[in-house]
């Protein structure tokens, strides 16, 4: 009976052993499978993180990519309008000069008439026979009108005449002179015909 009753407790212990064995094991497989599980998440999650990262570097990049080409397109098309602009200005300010010029040549030319009346009117014929004799003269003047300089650009042959031309030149001055100030500086010396009768 003894016999029969150690071989139950041993069979019981031996029973309870491998009970307390196989859950130990069961365990530490769930807990392996839990840390397992555990460290595949935490990488999962790692891995998120770092596509994420990269992801939002990558939009950061591209976006300062597309802010920098922005920025330059706007520089680029900002220097064009402004060479646009500069070269609009130059052509106006060409076109208002050449206006002038014309304006200045016509308002000079419409004054030569006068010019040729008052030269005349000054003009001490010298001794001996002038007919036909013609000299072209460059006169410089001021503002007003007054003559700076004379001088015979084209002679007629004759030194008393091209000379009697000059001093008449002199003593008409100050010539009749467009008021008009932006006319002067293309017109401050004029090339002028004289031409003692009249023609």
């Amino acid at each position: 009976k003894d016999k029969a009753k150690k071989d139950k407790a041993k069979k019981e212990k031996a029973k309870k052993d491998k009970a307390k064995k196989d859950k130990a094991k069961k365990d530490k497989a769930k807990k392996d499978k839990a840390k397992k599980e555990k460290a595949k998440k935490d990488k999962a999650k790692k891995d998120k993180a770092k596509k994420d990262k990269a992801k939002k570097e990558k939009a950061k990049k591209d976006k300062a990519k597309k802010d920098k080409a922005k920025k330059e397109k706007a520089k680029k098309e900002k220097a064009e309008r402004e060479k646009e602009r500069q070269l609009q200005e130059q052509r106006e300010v060409e076109e208002a000069h050449q206006r002038d010029q014309t304006q200045a040549y016509s308002a000079i030319g419409a004054l030569v008439g006068r010019i040729g009346a008052k030269v005349r009117e000054n003009w001490n014929k010298p001794p001996g026979t002038m007919t036909g004799l013609e000299t072209v003269i460059s006169v410089k003047v001021k503002r007003t009108g007054e003559v700076v300089s004379v001088k015979v650009v084209k002679s007629s042959g004759n030194d008393y005449f091209d000379q009697s031309a000059e001093n008449a030149v002199y003593k008409a001055s100050p010539l009749p002179f467009p008021d008009e100030p932006r006319y002067y500086e293309f017109i401050k010396e004029f090339n002028f015909k004289f031409v003692p009768d009249g023609d």
